[in-house]
């Protein structure tokens, strides 16, 4: 088995998508959950309707915890929070707004590999 510490982004897409970006494009390549699953069950030879339901638990925890006014922070990844944020056109009416902080040495390691893909 493999340590999915040790996975790129390039290597979790690539099991989601066949085509590449067009020349002079950025890659931009969204991750799904199905994707996620789909590496991780392989992964580990888990069922992928198994590793489904797991990331759809976490993602609803994380969820109904953010609407509980609670900051979600996941060790060596981030801090999810919500937030209100001003609207443009009634200010007086706040929107909910979402933000996100990578943890320090996630941020390092995304910049890292970045610079490793761009040579």
């Amino acid at each position: 088995m493999q340590d999915s510490r040790n996975w790129s982004w390039q290597e979790v897409a690539r099991l989601g998508r066949e085509a590449q970006p067009k020349k002079g494009e950025t890659e931009d390549i969204q991750i799904t959950s199905n994707r996620i699953a789909k590496a991780v069950a392989e992964n580990y030879n888990l069922p992928k309707e198994v590793v489904r339901a797991i990331i759809d638990d976490s993602f609803h925890m994380i969820r109904e915890s953010l609407i509980a006014g609670c900051r979600v922070t996941i060790s060596d990844f981030g801090t999810f929070r919500l937030g209100l944020a001003k609207a443009g056109i009634h200010p007086k009416s706040p929107v909910p707004k979402t933000s996100f902080r990578m943890n320090k040495y996630f941020k390092q390691q995304v910049k890292n590999d970045r610079r490793k893909n761009k040579s």
